[in-house]
C-alpha cells in the first residue's frame, strides 16, 4: 500500500528499499507518508532525504503543530512536551518525570490512548507506551525550543533516578549521561556486581564517552577503561593499546588505594583478553595473572579470565590444568551472578570429563 502511494499516487519512482525505510519511519501513517511525498518532490536525492527524514521535517512539523499539539490544553501539551524524553512511558514514570499533580501518568497515557494522540501501546495490561517516533521527535525539538538546558536536564535527571530505582539501568545510565551527569554516568557504566558493560551497553556507552573531552578522560580514567572495552566488543583494536596506556598513566599518579587496584586490574584483564583473542599465550598469561592479583573478588572478569586460562590449557592438551582452571571459573562465576561465565565454564568441564570418559558427569 505504501509502495502504491508513493509510487502511483504521488509518482515518485522509489526503490524498493526506500519505500520500505519511509513507510518503516513513519509506521505506516499515511499522512506522514503524504508529507514525506510533498518533500520528496523537490529533493534531488530522495534516498539521502528518506535517510534524515524524522519528526524535524518542517512539514511534519507544521501539520503536527497545527493539527495536534496546539489543540491540547496548556497541562497537556506540558506533559508532552516532558515525557518526550523518554523512550518508553509508564505512569509512574511519567509522575517522576513531570512532577505535575494535575497530569496524572497513568490517566493522560490511558486518555491519550483514547483520543489516538500518537501513541503506541507496549503491553497487553497498558503499563507500558511509547509515542509514534515522527510525534516523538517534534516534541523532543519543541522541548528544546521552549525550556532551557537547566529545565531538560533536570528531567533526565529525574528519568535517570527512577529507572535505576525500578532496575532498569541501561536506561538510567543514558538519562544521566543526557543530563551531562558525569558522575552518575560513571557509576551507572562501572556497575555494581555484574558491570553495565557486560550487559551489552558496549555500544551506547562508547558513543558518550567518545564526546567527552580529553581533560576530563584524564581525570577519569575509568571511562577510558569502559571505551577500551567497546573497542575490544566491537573488535576496533587500533588506538586500544594507547587508551589503556592513557588510562595506566592516569593511575600510576594515584594513591594504590583498592579502587587505583581494581582500576589497574580492569586494565591488565583487557589486555589479556586481547593476547587471548590474538592467541599470543604467553602474553595472557602474564597479563591474566596480573589482573587477578590486582581485581576485586567479586569482579565478573576474574571468571572470564579464569575460563579463558581453562581454554587455553585445553587447546595445549593440558586437560587436568584445564579442569581445574574450568572448575575455578565456575565457583568464580556463580559467586558473582555472571550466569555467561557459568555457562562456558560448565561445557568447558563436561568437555574435559567426556575426554575423561566421566560420561555421567559430562
Amino acid at each position: 500500500e505504501s509502495a502504491a502511494f508513493l509510487n502511483e499516487v504521488m509518482d515518485l519512482g522509489l526503490s524498493t528499499a526506500d519505500v520500505n525505510a519511509l513507510e518503516t519511519t513513519t509506521e505506516g501513517w499515511i499522512a506522514g507518508l503524504q508529507l514525506a511525498a510533498i518533500s520528496l518532490r523537490v529533493h534531488e536525492d530522495p534516498a539521502d532525504f528518506i535517510r534524515s527524514f524524522s519528526g524535524s521535517d518542517r512539514f511534519v512539523l507544521d501539520y503536527l503543530v497545527e493539527e495536534v499539539l496546539k489543540r491540547q490544553p496548556p497541562g497537556l501539551r506540558g506533559f508532552l512536551l516532558r515525557t518526550s524524553i523518554l523512550d518508553r512511558l509508564c505512569g509512574p514514570l511519567c509522575d517522576a518525570v513531570t512532577m505535575d499533580p494535575s497530569t496524572p501518568g497513568q490517566l493522560t497515557l490511558e486518555y491519550l490512548e483514547r483520543a489516538n494522540v500518537f501513541i503506541v501501546p507496549l503491553d497487553a495490561e497498558r503499563r507500558w507506551y511509547r509515542y509514534h517516533h515522527l510525534f516523538r521527535d517534534l516534541l523532543r525539538q519543541r522541548l528544546g525550543q521552549s525550556e532551557p538546558d537547566a529545565v531538560v536536564d533536570g528531567l533526565h535527571a529525574r528519568a535517570s533516578v527512577w529507572h535505576e530505582d525500578n532496575g532498569f539501568d541501561l536506561d538510567a545510565f543514558r538519562h544521566a549521561a543526557a543530563a551531562h551527569d558525569l558522575e552518575r554516568a560513571e557509576r551507572l557504566i562501572m556497575g555494581h556486581g555484574p558491570s553495565l558493560q557486560v550487559r551489552d551497553t558496549f555500544v551506547a556507552a562508547g558513543a558518550w564517552i567518545s564526546t567527552l573531552p580529553v581533560e576530563t578522560l584524564d581525570a577519569r580514567p575509568s571511562l577510558r577503561i569502559v571505551y577500551a572495552q567497546a573497542m575490544l566488543a566491537s573488535g576496533r583494536t587500533q588506538g586500544f593499546e594507547e587508551m589503556l596506556a592513557a588510562a595506566q598513566a592516569s593511575l600510576d599518579k594515584r594513591p594504590a588505594d583498592a579502587p587505583t587496584r581494581d582500576l589497574l586490574g580492569q586494565v591488565a584483564a583487557l589486555r589479556a583478553i586481547l593476547a587471548f583473542l590474538e592467541h599470543r599465550t604467553d602474553d595472557f598469561i602474564v597479563e591474566s595473572q596480573r589482573a587477578q592479583d590486582l581485581l576485586r573478588s567479586d569482579d565478573t572478569t576474574r571468571g572470564f579470565l579464569a575460563w579463558a586460562s581453562g581454554y587455553a590449557h585445553e587447546v595445549s592438551g593440558e586437560r587436568a590444568k584445564a579442569r581445574t582452571a574450568y572448575d575455578g571459573a565456575r565457583s568464580m562465576s556463580q559467586a558473582t551472578g555472571y550466569r555467561f561465565g557459568d555457562m562456558n565454564a560448565s561445557i568447558g568441564l563436561a568437555r574435559m570429563q567426556e575426554f575423561d570418559n566421566e560420561l555421567r558427569l559430562a
